[in-house]
């Protein structure tokens, strides 16, 4: 599965855009995204990634806080 992962590399205003756009050209079927801090304006990159309804399953990663202190 991940034998066939490579980097893709692209510029765009409109991230969520562009991450559905590269993830059909290259037939993404689960994209792994880290989350983010809640905002208090606006909305973050994942929440508008889900809005977008891609044709691909989303999983949403969380970083473990307390294993992140003991690795400072």
């Amino acid at each position: 599965m991940a034998r066939n992962a490579a980097p893709v590399l692209q510029e765009s205003s409109d991230i969520p855009g562009a991450l559905v756009s590269a993830a059909k050209h290259c037939g993404v079927r689960t994209l792994f995204i880290g989350s983010a801090r809640p905002r208090l304006l606006g909305r973050s990159v994942v929440e508008k990634l889900v809005r977008l309804a891609p044709p691909f399953d989303i999983v949403i990663v969380q970083r473990d806080s307390a294993g992140a202190e003991n690795r400072r």
